[in-house]
């Protein structure tokens, strides 16, 4: 269970795009991205495009603020996709191999003299 929880945290992705400080037709594209867009994967996708533009297979990061809040960073927006076939695979190989160590200790179990 351990490992298909680990295996599961590694079929993740993030997508951050950040505006570098002091780049202000970036931040306008961003801030026009935002507002022309209602799901994360496409204000990603938009950012992007925007001069100025970094992107990077990472979360935004939220520093602690003053009274121990986080607060939003500017110039930055991320999405996280969830990779199911993935998943899905290494899931079916654990269970596989479950099932096979299962079947050998049983047969190993019915197979041992009982003298």
């Amino acid at each position: 269970m351990v490992l298909l929880v680990l295996s599961g945290s590694a079929c993740v992705r993030y997508t951050r795009v950040s505006i570098g400080p002091g780049n202000a037709e970036g931040d306008v594209c961003l801030q026009t991205c935002r507002q022309a867009n209602h799901s994360d994967d496409a204000i990603v996708e938009c950012a992007s495009t925007c001069p100025g533009a970094v992107v990077e297979n990472d979360e935004c990061e939220h520093p602690v603020g003053v009274d121990g809040e986080y607060e939003p960073v500017t110039g930055c927006v991320a999405t996280m996709n969830v990779r199911w076939g993935r998943m899905a695979k290494i899931g079916a190989v654990i269970v596989g191999a479950a099932v096979v160590i299962t079947a050998l200790l049983f047969v190993a179990h019915v197979s041992t003299p009982t003298h």
